[in-house]
């Protein structure tokens, strides 16, 4: 899961720690876009897909068999 290991995931669930950003942005230079910037571009990218697969069973059900 995300690059940690099953061990090191079973020790340290429930383990609360704090973390953020500030080193990222003041020694990196990281610019992040807003939250809700990422949420819009994450729901339209959600509901094309599901449109794309929409068009893709209704050409199967037509039987359109496609490139």
């Amino acid at each position: 899961m995300f690059g940690l290991s099953q061990d090191y995931i079973r020790t340290q669930l429930g383990i609360r720690f704090r973390v953020g950003i500030r080193r990222s942005v003041e020694e990196l230079g990281v610019v992040y876009r807003p939250f809700e910037e990422t949420l819009l571009d994450h729901h339209r990218a959600w509901r094309e897909q599901r449109r794309s697969r929409a068009r893709t069973r209704a050409g199967r059900l037509r039987g359109w068999r496609g490139p």
